[in-house]
């Protein structure tokens, strides 16, 4: 049951119609209180609390109907607690309005493909023993097993790639089992829900393999310890961080080692870059680098030497600065 505390004043019929209007389902019973009213909607379905997912849709969900009611959120988050009797207060009851999670989605925002509702109930279904194509899981059946085949094939994010799929699957299922085919129309929201999955690479499904557990954990790859007595243990560790440490050590030196040498070869570059422009500007050739004004043609050089104008144009500044060059005059 969710159960609203509207903490202002206003009347059962008031309460009723804004409900209807601002939440688009009517409530199961209004209960009058001192201050206000509570609304509650009665579900068709229990919830159990071990169910972490369909808890967190039905909090979701409470903090959306309390925002559209205006209601007091301290007394109308919380999925239990303590409310008023309707028995013993003026109320409207209507035994036959039950509702479901699912009347209330559109006032939720758009959710993700790997929101883990159908997850969950799909999972409930498997462990029950009797998964397979029958009444009551004939949906469900079809969708997992879709997922299973075309998960990692590029042309199931096709949704007709995938009805094609499931058409196929869904016929000999039912000639084998005998059960009623689904409609067409089911069929077409099966695959554009595994399409969609598909085609945002958001596939959770398991494929079946069996592939082993990876039980090592950590950079260095270590068994998992057992079997040793206190003392072993102590000097197992003790040899394990050993090894980290001297792993680490050797990454810093190997690091180190890298930046000097990138550094020589940054000097080397800068050398050689130094070497080909003094060569332009101080050779026999060096007037043909020079424009009639007598400032030099960095266009030019740079069509010799391959160097960029705005490094050759620094590098003449600072041979200026150096005297190897004399600055030309204005």
């Amino acid at each position: 049951m969710l159960i609203f505390d509207l903490d202002y004043p206003i009347s059962i019929n008031d309460a009723f119609y804004l409900s209807c209007e601002e939440v688009g389902v009517c409530p199961s019973w209004i209960c009058q209180t001192k201050k206000g009213v509570h609304v509650g909607y009665v579900l068709k379905d229990r919830i159990s609390y071990e169910w972490k997912d369909t808890i967190r849709l039905a909090k979701q969900i409470k903090v959306a109907v309390t925002k559209k009611l205006n209601a007091d959120e301290r007394g109308s988050h919380r999925l239990n607690g303590w409310w008023r009797n309707p028995a013993t207060h003026p109320h409207h009851w209507d035994p036959f309005q039950l509702v479901s999670l699912k009347d209330f989605y559109h006032l939720l925002p758009k959710r993700s493909p790997t929101h883990r509702f159908k997850r969950e109930l799909v999972e409930r279904k498997k462990r029950s023993g009797d998964f397979n194509f029958r009444e009551g899981f004939r949906n469900d059946w079809l969708w997992y097993r879709a997922m299973q085949i075309t998960k990692g094939d590029e042309k199931y994010t096709d949704p007709m790639a995938v009805y094609a799929l499931i058409s196929s699957m869904q016929v000999y299922e039912t000639q084998y089992n005998g059960v009623e085919p689904l409609p067409v129309e089911e069929l077409h929201r099966i695959a554009q829900s595994v399409a969609k999955y598909n085609d945002l690479g958001k596939n959770w499904v398991s494929t079946g393999g069996n592939a082993k557990k990876e039980i090592n954990e950590g950079i260095m790859g270590f068994e998992k310890i057992k079997g040793l007595s206190p003392d072993q243990y102590r000097a197992e560790v003790k040899r394990r961080q050993r090894l980290s440490a001297e792993k680490i050590n050797k990454e810093i030196w190997d690091m180190a080692t890298r930046k000097e040498h990138i550094d020589k070869l940054n000097a080397d570059r800068k050398k050689t870059t130094r070497r080909k422009i003094l060569n332009c500007v101080t050779g026999l050739m060096a007037n043909d680098y020079k424009k009639k004004s007598g400032a030099w043609h960095y266009g030019k050089i740079s069509e010799e030497t391959g160097i960029s104008t705005k490094t050759i144009a620094r590098y003449i500044k600072q041979f200026e600065e150096e005297g190897i060059l004399n600055r030309p005059s204005s």
